[in-house]
């Protein structure tokens, strides 16, 4: 990092689950500083004790909207969950919605949906009707039978690097990945494989830093150079994350020359309206993880039809 140039960054890209957070942070063998998940998991994890406080003497809490923003994490990008399909398989019509996704008789295929509760809920609430301004409190029993519902037709994959193999493979007709990884995938068979934003469940990425990381003040400054809009702007047109820095708007003319061409961007204007926005209310109050027991009854509801962890 030129701006650190005593600082080095080594990456560790297994993936930080919160059980692997919660296992180094309670055994005191913390290997990662800073690690990048989404502002749920930062309410879950920080109310457990497992994070350290954003330290506001570093970064500038302010360059992001006060809801992209916990005590123990802070808003990095954007991204969705989208519908994500074979384009031999349907042609020009494909699914288009939630309600076609679970619509097994008109669009045919298995379909992939990711073995975690985020997203999956909202998604089969919307296929069985619900009205997106009236999704929460969500209906969690309901949203639990619609999954039930197509089960047999369903592989609940454990990583997206499973979930764009099932896609190009053929194994499955239609997935709800993120749009990142639907990017890739497109490009990857030429265009065989595409997606769309329609009703695409928008979610929040989120610096986290690990309570006893040994380099906790190294890391919050990693976080606060990440809050560039410059930087911003270029991890947008590189990989089609979409930029949550207030100031970004101030890049507004470069920003748009630079992601012209790029429709599988989060934020571009027309992408915008179509999206609804994840939250994990399920029982009306303020915006929390989802608890415990839900997590467990949602791998019931899918037991059977869940993958074994693949290699990244």
């Amino acid at each position: 990092m030129k701006r650190y140039p005593g600082s080095r960054v080594g990456f560790d890209t297994t993936g930080p689950t919160p059980g692997k957070i919660k296992a180094m942070v309670e055994s005191g063998s913390v290997a990662w500083d800073v690690a990048d998940r989404n502002l749920l998991s930062a309410l879950e994890l920080g109310r457990q004790g497992l994070l350290e406080n954003v330290d506001e003497t570093i970064v500038d809490v302010n360059a992001v909207p006060s809801q992209f923003r916990t005590p123990w994490g802070i808003g990095s990008y954007l991204f969705s969950f989208v519908i994500t399909y074979d384009s031999t398989r349907f042609g020009s019509t494909p699914p288009r919605t939630w309600m076609d996704f679970w619509d097994t008789q008109n669009f045919k295929g298995k379909r992939a949906l990711r073995n975690n509760v985020e997203g999956v809920l909202e998604s089969a609430l919307l296929a069985d009707g619900v009205e997106r301004d009236k999704l929460y409190p969500l209906d969690v029993d309901r949203g639990l039978e619609k999954v039930r519902a197509i089960k047999k037709d369903t592989i609940f994959y454990s990583n997206a690097s499973e979930a764009k193999q099932l896609l190009r493979s053929g194994e499955v007709s239609v997935g709800s990945l993120w749009n990142t990884r639907s990017q890739g995938v497109k490009e990857d068979t030429q265009g065989r494989i595409d997606y769309h934003f329609n009703e695409g469940i928008l979610l929040i990425a989120a610096w986290n830093v690990l309570k006893g990381a040994k380099n906790s003040k190294d890391a919050w400054r990693r976080v606060a150079f990440s809050q560039d809009p410059a930087l911003q702007v270029a991890l947008l047109t590189k990989l089609g994350w979409g930029p949550i820095s207030r100031h970004v708007a101030s890049k507004g003319r470069r920003l748009d020359r630079d992601t012209q061409s790029l429709s599988g961007v989060v934020t571009i204007k027309g992408n915008v309206p179509h999206r609804i926005w994840l939250s994990s209310r399920t029982d009306g109050g303020s915006c929390s993880p989802a608890p415990t027991d839900l997590v467990q009854e949602f791998h019931v509801a899918c037991a059977g039809s869940t993958r074994p962890p693949s290699p990244p």
